[in-house]
């Protein structure tokens, strides 16, 4: 066999295996384990990172527009000179590997560069900084520079910095998941606004809409406190959930199923006893056009209910049913009317 052969047929199990690596970290919960696999095979190879990168890149593609395996196979290597299409096992491993691209969903899969050190040398030896920012309608996923893993909602704006000995977190706007990594030694720390969420090991969820922020817990213990409020800090455990008003430092602690408060990785956005203004907040990060409230006064009422990613327009028409509201749409706005009396 030629070496150009060698390496082609190198570069296609390599794609194959990053392709395989893709749907593993897309499964709802990824064990420890698997990431540490994930993470030895990238290190193993600067060539597995990149193939890696590519089929992602691939993948956010194949969401519009599905390719077939020579398309493929020019956007895998660009700079190869066209060739007759494949035929025999090569050319069904490029099909069975566009087949799966095509049938999943448009959620990605971000790398946050890992540190350049290992976690036992201490993160004041780090000197990487990095903010992710999600689009209109898409969740993604990320690995943290610790091994952690976190979960961002659609239209989230997350700054992570472990250039200290701590390791530091910024929702600026959305929502997030966290499975944190075990590490007594560098607390993970998550601040929205004026909350800060401190956590060692655990999972928990954020949400950050307007004035609100609501803190749940899946896993684990963390601690909140709100420098725009007069409590002190509060521990919140496995199944519990604190919503904070930032403008006013009111908090409602409340029992939830943990669930529930996440089933937005599932595309429910679910919601107990929170404002239409947290509800209209939420629900804009996954709206084809912008939802306004006409009427200030319609933000302070109170919604439980389940909004579903994929038929907005559908629960928006029955809250007409609930509340004294009409919907009004047109070609870039839905606009949220109080009804006439």
């Amino acid at each position: 066999m030629s070496n150009t052969s060698e390496m082609d047929l190198e570069q296609g199990r390599r794609c194959d295996a990053a392709g395989e690596w893709l749907l593993r970290l897309n499964e709802l919960d990824v064990s420890e384990d698997t990431l540490a696999e994930w993470v030895e095979w990238c290190d193993s190879d600067s060539r597995n990172l990149r193939a890696f990168e590519e089929v992602q890149s691939l993948w956010r593609a194949a969401a519009e527009h599905p390719p077939d395996a020579q398309q493929l196979a020019r956007l895998l290597h660009p700079d190869d000179p066209p060739r007759k299409p494949r035929s025999g096992r090569t050319r069904r491993r490029w099909l069975a590997l566009a087949a799966s691209v095509a049938a999943l969903c448009a959620v990605g899969f971000l790398l946050i560069h890992r540190l350049s050190v290992p976690m036992d040398q201490g993160l004041r030896h780090a000197t990487r900084i990095d903010s992710v920012q999600t689009p209109l309608a898409t969740n993604q996923q990320a690995i943290l520079p610790d091994g952690s893993h976190v979960e961002l909602g659609a239209r989230s704006v997350l700054d992570v910095d472990f250039t200290g000995v701590q390791r530091r977190m910024r929702l600026r706007d959305g929502q997030a998941f966290f499975r944190v990594k075990h590490d007594t030694q560098h607390p993970f720390i998550v601040e929205a606004g004026t909350v800060r969420v401190t956590a060692v090991g655990t999972a928990f969820d954020i949400r950050r809409s307007g004035v609100q922020v609501a803190v749940t817990v899946q896993e684990g213990v963390v601690e909140v406190t709100d420098a725009a409020g007069d409590a002190g800090p509060m521990r919140a455990e496995a199944g519990y959930q604190l919503a904070l008003d930032t403008a006013t430092g009111a908090v409602r602690r409340s029992i939830v199923d943990p669930g529930i408060a996440v089933a937005w990785r599932s595309g429910r956005l679910e919601f107990a006893g929170d404002t239409l203004d947290v509800v209209i907040a939420s629900v804009n990060r996954y709206a084809s056009r912008p939802i306004v409230l006409d009427d200030p006064a319609l933000g302070k009422l109170t919604f439980t209910g389940t909004v579903f990613v994929d038929s907005i327009d559908a629960s928006l028409d029955a809250m007409q049913q609930v509340f004294p509201l009409e919907v009004h749409r047109s070609e870039h706005e839905v606009i949220l009317v109080k009804r006439p009396k």
